[in-house]
């Protein structure tokens, strides 16, 4: 096999599907591997096709451990109903969450470590969706907390079709702990170890810049701001948010693949325009990605994008073309998908990596075809790559990732493109703004004022263009999906 770990990443994968959808005993698993281990052992190599009948039985296996629930689970106790309890646990990525309609209101992740009972305090495990009121007392990440509320599990119908209770799944939850008064919650302690103060301190990054982009931004372009570089973008209204899923482009306001492949090229661009030699320079995009990732919050779609984009960038730099391109992705899903198996299901899980695959195996094939055999001269056709090549990219990309698409939301953007060789180049300009507004803000305010004020005429021409791409006919195709 050329690209040996892309094959080896789809077995893991379909192996993990196969987990979810049979649920095979572990010891058939395990006895099912035997053969093979006994095989590789006595022979001192392996097949590749049963190689790939390893990996299987691995995802099969990996998906099984991650389905087991402990004993003091509280996922054994609550139902669809609400019922009252008292807990006690950390919470994480608290922030503000704004719906149409209603006021705003505080939201993160609550994990257990016990809960209250009539006969006292018992040990208790699992992670639910906190919902908080506005007012009461400050929370940050990590801190210890006494939660005095109400507690269900999560629903599977929902408006707008959403699937609450997959959503929840994905992201380890198994149900949301909802507390209406401020006298509801009691912060005990801060919670110790490394990884809770490294998330303070990028908190605390977040919290600054946002500020400092709020005082020489008006409120509508700070949104922006917040959404683009920080993957905060509560305050963007509803709108607003469906303008850019008319027109396909939602993706840019969203921090997860794109941003992070924009941000390792305005890395290694500046790193390369300053003369670094190339070892230092791919170490120092890796270190920058790492420290974006944890001021954009650490969810878990920018976790899996950095996770991707620091293998795919070490591993194109190392590698010599397509295959090795193909070598990285797989790398990089084998070590997400590891971690955390139930990122498969996750939708943006599957974009970004849809996308990636449409680029690396069906944009240079498009491009053969209309420039390789192409007989204009050479000026002419220089020219003429400059346009097939975009126009390549985007319908690579969108041809891979528009069944996903329609599988999860049940809506066609043909629009998306055109709308996207205008948009993914705007959006590099917009980040790239942003990122020297929020640096000069940082020591000279007045100095960032004018940067602000070309953010602000480079979004009103996004919001204009992604206007009139929404206006057009047949841009986007609502279809209805039966996943029973």
């Amino acid at each position: 096999m050329r690209s040996p770990l892309a094959p080896i990443a789809a077995a893991f994968a379909a192996g993990i599907s196969l987990g979810w959808m049979v649920h095979p005993p572990a010891v058939c698993l395990w006895l099912a591997a035997a053969p093979l281990f006994f095989c590789a052992i006595r022979r001192r190599s392996l097949h590749p096709l049963f190689l790939l009948i390893l990996f299987l039985i691995a995802g099969a296996l990996r998906a099984e451990t991650d389905g087991r629930l402990p004993r003091d689970s509280v996922a054994r106790l609550i139902s669809d109903e609400e019922r009252p309890v008292l807990c006690e646990g950390t919470v994480s990525e608290i922030g503000w969450r704004q719906s149409a309609g209603a006021p705003a209101r505080r939201a993160g992740w609550f994990t257990f470590s016990r809960r209250k009972e009539a006969g006292g305090w018992v040990p208790a495990s699992g992670r639910v969706c906190l919902h908080l009121p506005a007012l009461g007392a400050p929370l940050a990440e990590g801190d210890i907390v006494r939660f005095s509320g109400s507690i269900r599990a999560g629903r599977a119908g929902m408006e707008d079709s959403f699937n609450e209770k997959g959503w929840l799944w994905v992201h380890h939850a198994v149900g949301v702990l909802s507390v209406s008064e401020p006298d509801g919650m009691e912060r005990i302690g801060s919670g110790s170890g490394w990884i809770h103060s490294l998330k303070r301190r990028a908190e605390g990054v977040r919290e600054f810049l946002r500020e400092r982009g709020r005082a020489v931004a008006g409120r509508r372009e700070s949104a922006y701001l917040e959404a683009l570089l920080l993957g905060q973008g509560e305050w963007i209204p509803k709108s607003e948010w469906d303008l850019f899923r008319k027109t396909g482009t939602v993706h840019i306001l969203v921090v997860s693949g794109l941003h992070v492949g924009l941000i390792s090229f305005l890395i290694l661009t500046f790193l390369a325009v300053v003369r670094v030699p190339r070892t230092p320079r791919l170490l120092l995009t890796s270190i920058g990605l790492f420290f974006y990732c944890l001021v954009a919050g650490a969810h878990p779609s920018v976790v899996r994008a950095t996770v991707a984009g620091i293998v795919l960038t070490v591993g194109a730099a190392l590698g010599t073309g397509r295959s090795s391109l193909l070598n990285s992705l797989g790398l990089a899903a084998l070590c997400i998908l590891w971690f955390d198996p139930r990122a498969l299901a996750d939708p943006s899980f599957q974009l970004s990596f849809a996308a990636v695959i449409g680029l690396i195996a069906c944009a240079p094939r498009i491009e053969r075809i209309f420039v390789v055999e192409d007989p204009l001269p050479g000026p002419r056709r220089m020219r003429f790559r400059w346009i097939v090549q975009p126009l390549a990219a985007s319908f690579s990309a969108w041809a891979a990732t528009a069944p996903i698409i329609a599988w999860h939301f049940g809506v066609v953007t043909p629009a998306a493109l055109l709308a996207n060789l205008v948009v993914v180049p705007w959006a590099l300009l917009l980040i790239a703004n942003g990122f020297i507004l929020y640096g000069i803000s940082g020591f000279a305010p007045a100095a960032a004022v004018p940067f602000a004020a070309v953010f602000g005429i480079l979004l009103e021409g996004l919001l204009r263009f992604n206007g009139w791409i929404a206006q057009c006919p047949a841009g986007h195709w609502k279809i209805l999906v039966n996943r029973d």
